[in-house]
């Protein structure tokens, strides 16, 4: 098959020059399927901030302005349009699914705004995180990724968005095997490859993966998968760690743990917090076992708690059920919510009162917006973790940076992502690693995706023998 073939077989809506905001569109004889409808967040950055924010009382007319949604017609809720000025449409689906490779934001953030009619697929742990998502954050369309709350001019009305395959955790197929996805190890449960047939071809996305983690097996066996599909394979491949400031040798979870436990172990009687994102569970997972091993208990946000809560729901995982039978839950200084009361009243908790008399019997699993709660307990002398994805752009910079004079002000020692000893791994591929995954799959095409610099990948590719179609949307 020629590239330009290939070329009439898929349209990318955003995601071909940034880490995140995958809109990918197949175009089958059934229908278009999107797979992934993410929120991009350096383009978010560029028009809106904490105190510019869209209008909700005009509809979807703000994302349309700023192009962090596509002006695609037929595919958007019907009651968010009756609130938009008329929109003038770039492009027209014939939307029949969407597919959701895992559920970070920036590959399902924006799932809110589609047409709940339209049949979600996805793995029962992004349903999952998802649902716990909107139920801890607030009422706003922006997080009704499950539950629908139509908005008419003077009532709401509730809706529930259909999702389909959330009844299996592991491997699954639609509609005669013509739709395939395959776990994968990434840094949040429940990632998935997708491979859609069309007209003969397989057309895979491989979603946000990596080696090295706790089920690279998985991650291995979705590989041979692929590799077993009859006839020729077009790879969309993730490119996100191409231009990484930081080279490092490969690392595992496990190198992860051994570290962790060494540093908080460092911290005999001294608190120790340590930052490792709210969705990482396998970190979160790491983190119990070094907490375990030194007679610490691990202490959770409300949030985190409810997420963990309902993963074991879905899913009845040991792991699951294991962190809530460890964890305690802290009590925060504010005004909490119905679902925060109710989890609170069924939880074990503690608050910095119970932690400033023991603070060396405790790990805090907090993070950046947590820093505030760590002001009223004894932090002096204490260590401070950050076992979290290392900044990849200058907010994120800034950000860690502002958490760092914090962490000093408080009289805690940082210990973050540039130390020798790795306190994370990466959920993404190495440039080498890519390699190694096309060299096993052997597609006849490869299409560069979520990266920044995707002429500068798609020549890295080139001259490593992969015939490539750069990343354009087709006009």
């Amino acid at each position: 098959m020629v590239k330009e073939d290939v070329a009439e077989l898929f349209c990318i809506l955003d995601g071909a020059d940034s880490i995140g905001g995958t809109k990918l569109v197949i175009h089958t004889d059934d229908g278009d399927i999107m797979i992934d409808f993410g929120l991009n967040y350096k383009k978010k950055s560029q028009y809106f901030d904490e105190f510019l924010s869209r209008r909700s009382q005009v509809g979807l007319k703000d994302y349309f302005t700023t192009g962090l949604l596509p002006r695609v017609h037929n595919i958007y809720r019907e009651d968010l349009l009756k609130l938009s000025p008329k929109c003038s449409w770039e492009y027209s689906l014939k939307l029949s699914k969407v597919v959701i490779s895992h559920a970070h934001l920036d590959h399902a953030g924006m799932l809110p705004f589609l047409r709940p009619d339209v049949p979600v697929l996805c793995s029962v742990e992004s349903h999952a995180i998802l649902l716990s998502l909107q139920e801890t954050s607030g009422g706003k369309v922006e997080n009704e990724f499950i539950r629908i709350s139509k908005r008419e001019l003077q009532t709401s009305k509730a809706h529930r968005r259909t999702v389909k395959g959330a009844q299996t955790s592991r491997e699954f197929s639609y509609e005669d095997d013509r739709i395939l996805t395959f776990s994968t190890d990434h840094s949040i449960p429940g990632a998935r490859m997708c491979a859609v047939k069309v007209q003969g071809v397989w057309i895979v996305y491989t979603g946000d993966f990596r080696f090295g983690g706790l089920r690279d097996a998985e991650t291995r066996q979705a590989m041979r998968k692929i590799s077993s599909l009859e006839g020729e394979k077009v790879i969309f491949v993730e490119g996100t760690r191409f231009n990484s400031k930081k080279k490092s040798k490969r690392a595992t979870e496990r190198d992860v743990l051994d570290v962790l436990q060494r540093y908080i172990s460092q911290y005999q009687g001294k608190l120790v917090v340590v930052d490792c994102g709210l969705r990482n569970i396998d970190r979160l997972s790491s983190v119990f076992e070094a907490s375990g091993k030194l007679n610490r208990t691990p202490v959770l946000m409300p949030k985190t708690f409810h997420l963990i809560e309902t993963l074991l729901d879905f899913t009845d995982e040991t792991r699951y059920r294991s962190i809530l039978n460890q964890a305690r839950v802290y009590i925060r200084k504010r005004n909490i919510r119905k679902w925060e009361k109710e989890l609170l009243e069924r939880s074990r908790t503690v608050d910095e009162n119970d932690i400033n008399k023991s603070p060396g019997s405790y790990v805090l699993c907090f993070n950046y917006y947590d820093i505030l709660e760590l002001s009223d307990m004894n932090t002096t002398n204490g260590g401070y973790i950050y076992s979290n994805t290392e900044p990849f752009n200058e907010e994120m910079e800034i950000d860690l940076n502002r958490l760092r004079k914090w962490v000093s002000r408080l009289g805690m020692t940082f210990h973050g992502w540039e130390e020798e000893s790795p306190l994370h791994v990466s959920g993404h591929l190495s440039p080498n690693e890519v390699l190694e995954f096309l060299d096993s799959v052997q597609p006849v095409c490869v299409i560069p995706v979520h990266c920044e610099e995707p002429l500068e990948y798609s020549k890295f590719l080139q001259k490593n023998g992969f015939s490539v179609l750069n990343p354009l949307f087709p006009q």
